[in-house]
């Protein structure tokens, strides 16, 4: 799950209210689609997950910031919490422990271990 994707089931589940409220035809099944995508994602949660995430790996947490004005450290410590808040049930990693102190160590060795499905990373 990407953040995009939580914005927008959040986003389609705020529309499917509106028309519930409308009483437009079909309303509650969009509605119950909206929400059930969004508890999926866990939508409501996943801006705090990137927050954690990109605390944990010492990455910029002000997210007004472009990538193309970070250094190539910081752009790649975004980029891996953003992967890791996803929660995806599969990880392809390429060296996911470059620039990282203890810490970020520590936490990646946490969220790698919690993931469910197959994660691969090359060193």
């Amino acid at each position: 799950m990407h953040l995009a994707a939580a914005r927008a089931a959040v986003r389609r589940l705020d529309e499917a209210t509106a028309a519930l409220a409308d009483g437009r035809p079909g309303a509650d099944q969009d509605y119950s689609d909206a929400l059930d995508l969004a508890q999926l994602l866990d939508a409501w949660d996943a801006d705090r997950r990137v927050d954690i995430a990109l605390d944990a790996l010492g990455a910029v947490t002000d997210r007004d910031r472009p990538l193309s004005t970070l250094s190539v450290g910081q752009r790649y410590r975004v980029r891996l919490a953003v992967l890791l808040a996803a929660g995806d049930d599969f990880l392809l990693l390429d060296e996911p422990t470059n620039h990282l102190d203890r810490a970020a160590l520590d936490f990646l060795t946490a969220r790698l271990r919690a993931v469910t499905g197959p994660s691969i990373s090359g060193q």
